[in-house]
């Protein structure tokens, strides 16, 4: 194959094409979570299209991946699969929910029904306050930055304003803590 006048061998070309498509499912994956983050939907949903598409693709790409690596199992064709394509299909699934959403936005009003928190960024080793609620038989969680550790405590419920999504799941739009004393913290997502 010649590219850029420079000739190159058909197994450089695919393993570079292997290389690209598993760093890009790696970077989709990371930019899924915000996404996530900010969609109602069962994680059980984005595990499915990993998993069917990683299958498909295994199927598909399993001959010639070994023959490019010179392999003789199927543990690194199976995980390029899931890794590459199936977080590729994932990503483009939360992608075309989030950004092709209606543009109404509606409000609720909701109950907090639990606080916790995640360990925070390894500079600042400060956890990370969340809080837990329930919208349509599905429990979420949202995470705020440490320094809002003090207004999420005090927190009692959070009100969203939700558009929905392009493929029927609700996205959360902007949200405001709710205290006793009805001080607000307004969030833009």
């Amino acid at each position: 194959m010649k590219l850029l006048g420079r000739q190159i061998d058909n197994n450089d070309f695919w393993k570079g094409f292997y290389t690209v498509t598993l760093f890009l499912g790696l970077i989709l994956m990371y930019l899924e979570i915000f996404l996530y983050r900010k969609t109602f939907i069962k994680i059980g949903i984005l595990f499915i299209i990993v998993v069917v598409v990683g299958s498909v693709t295994f199927a598909l790409i399993r001959k010639k991946y070994k023959s490019t690596y010179k392999l003789k199992g199927n543990f690194f064709p199976l995980i390029q699969s899931f890794l590459s394509w199936g977080f590729i299909l994932s990503y483009l699934f939360l992608a075309t929910n989030y950004y092709l959403a209606d543009k109404d936005i509606t409000e609720h009003e909701l109950i907090i029904k639990s606080k916790s928190s995640l360990p925070g960024y390894k500079i600042t080793s400060k956890r990370q306050p969340t809080v837990i609620f329930d919208y349509a038989d599905l429990e979420k969680e949202l995470v705020f930055y440490s320094s809002n550790s003090e207004l999420v405590e005090n927190a009692k419920s959070i009100k969203l304003q939700l558009r929905k999504g392009a493929l029927g799941f609700d996205i959360i739009e902007n949200f405001q803590l709710i205290n006793e004393s009805e001080i607000n913290i307004n969030y833009r997502q």
